[in-house]
C-alpha cells in the first residue's frame, strides 16, 4: 500500500512538473508573440542592423542630443547652416539646425529604448507604429552640403523627379532630384521621407548624372 501510494505521489509530481514546463513554455511563446507584434517584418530586418532614424528633440536641444550621443559612440548629425541676422547695430551670422527639433543618429532599433531615453530626446520618429530609416544617400549628401558651406534653402516636399548624382566637384556624391535648370545651373532637391521634408541648392548641369 505504501508503495501503490508513493508512485501516485511521484505521478503526481511529475504530471506538475510537465504542467509548470509546459505552462512557462506557453507563457514565452505568447511574449515572443506580443513582442513579434510590435514590429513589422521589414523592422525586424532593422533590429540588428544599424540605420539612420530621426530623433524628434526638446527645442533647441538638437546638438546637445548630438553631443550626447556621440559621446557615447554613437553616430549622429545634426545638419546646420548659417543664418544672416541684423541687429541695430551690427550684422552676424549664427548657426542653426536645417530641421528645426530634428537630431539624425545610426542605430539598430534593438537599442531604441536606450537612444529615446537620453536628455533632450522627445522620442523616435514614425508613423503608425513603423519606424521609416533614412538612406546612407541621403545623409551622405546632408554632409556634404554643410562641410561645403552651399547655400540650402527650404522645399516643398517632393518625392518624384529625375534622380542624379553629381559626380564632378566639390559637390560630389550629392544625390537628389533635379527641379529646373536655369541657363547652365539646375536646381537640386534633397528629400527625407521620414520627416516629410525636402531642402534644394542649385549646382552645374554639366557635373551630373543619372543616379
Amino acid at each position: 500500500m505504501l508503495i501503490a501510494n508513493q508512485i501516485t505521489a511521484d505521478l503526481s509530481k511529475n504530471r506538475k512538473t510537465v504542467i509548470d514546463k509546459s505552462q512557462k513554455f506557453s507563457s514565452q511563446t505568447n511574449s515572443t508573440k506580443k513582442q513579434s507584434k510590435l514590429f513589422s517584418p521589414e523592422e525586424h530586418l532593422l533590429l540588428t542592423l544599424p540605420k539612420w532614424f530621426v530623433l524628434y528633440t526638446k527645442s533647441r536641444h538638437e546638438k546637445f542630443v548630438e553631443k550626447r550621443l556621440t559621446e557615447k559612440g554613437i553616430e549622429s548629425f545634426t545638419p546646420t547652416v548659417l543664418v544672416r541676422k541684423k541687429w541695430s547695430d551690427r550684422i552676424k551670422f549664427i548657426e542653426q539646425p536645417l530641421f528645426r527639433s530634428y537630431c539624425f543618429a545610426k542605430f539598430p532599433l534593438k537599442d531604441k529604448v536606450k537612444i529615446v531615453s537620453e536628455p533632450g530626446v522627445v522620442h523616435l520618429i514614425h508613423f503608425k507604429n513603423k519606424y521609416v530609416p533614412v538612406e546612407d544617400e541621403v545623409i551622405d549628401s546632408l554632409k556634404i552640403l554643410v562641410e561645403n558651406k552651399i547655400q540650402i534653402d527650404p522645399h516643398p516636399y517632393l518625392k518624384v523627379g529625375r534622380r542624379v548624382r553629381v559626380k564632378n566637384g566639390p559637390l560630389r556624391g550629392v544625390e537628389g532630384y533635379i527641379l529646373e535648370k536655369r541657363n547652365k545651373n539646375t536646381t537640386l532637391v534633397i528629400s527625407i521621407e521620414a520627416i516629410n521634408s525636402s531642402i534644394s541648392c542649385v549646382v552645374d548641369i554639366d557635373d551630373v548624372a543619372e543616379a
